[in-house]
């Protein structure tokens, strides 16, 4: 649907799970996973509607809390692999996959987020003994830890200089921040009217887009009630 509201237009039509959306760099095509088939996979179609194609090598985590695939920018789709301890960069033309950890073994990781060049990537990852932000450096496979919390990365400011995050470790997660990417202690950016449980930011930095938690509830009256009766 447009950024400005109006109908949503319906993509898929299957009784399989269809999750983790992900544009591509030009916008003509979207990433998501589905366990159309039985397991999940990942899978691509024309944003404009169509059939989808599946990739029947890759082999999606089936955690469906937490955002599993990632595309632009660049041409490469960033899934989640299963187990949760590694993505893995999927090439859509040749099918050919390489990780993007080199070591899975120490620990889990989650939440991917590509810098505006391409060349980085922001995740949360469970990394013993650090659990936080991490910016993996693809030229190399370095990797930086940046604050120690439950932090989840949302996205990039378009210069690259910050990481918005939202916090996890408090009780009110109402406020984005701004992590400076190359190390330094995160600002309040942003506050939203609710606690924000998932985010994303546009490739200009300009628009916010996040799915905020409200509590309600009723309250009734009951009227001649007799305490003694207990049902």
């Amino acid at each position: 649907m447009p950024i400005e509201g109006g109908t949503p237009i319906q993509l898929t039509f299957s009784e399989a799970i269809h999750r983790s959306p992900a544009w591509s760099s030009d916008n003509k095509q979207l990433a998501f996973g589905s366990n159309d088939g039985g397991n999940y996979r990942v899978g691509i179609m024309s944003a404009a509607g169509g059939a989808p194609k599946q990739f029947s090598k890759t082999q999606l985590s089936t955690d469906s809390t937490n955002v599993a695939l990632s595309w632009s920018p660049g041409s490469q789709i960033l899934y989640q692999k299963f187990g949760n301890r590694n993505f893995l960069f999927l090439d859509p033309v040749t099918e050919e996959e390489r990780p993007l950890v080199q070591d899975e073994s120490v620990g889990w990781i989650f939440h991917p987020r590509i810098s505006p060049d391409g060349m980085k990537v922001a995740v949360s990852w469970n990394r013993r003994p650090n659990q936080g932000i991490w910016v993996i450096t693809l030229a190399n496979n370095s990797a930086t830890f940046l604050p120690k919390g439950i932090f989840t990365p949302i996205g990039w400011s378009p210069d690259g200089s910050m990481i918005y995050m939202i916090d996890f470790s408090v009780s009110t997660t109402d406020v984005i921040w701004a992590l400076p990417a190359g190390g330094g202690a995160p600002k309040p950016f942003l506050t939203m009217p609710g606690n924000i449980k998932s985010a994303s930011v546009s490739s200009d930095g300009k628009k916010f887009v996040c799915s905020l938690a409200e509590r309600k509830s009723d309250v009734w009256v009951v009227e001649n009630f007799d305490p003694t009766q207990k049902k």
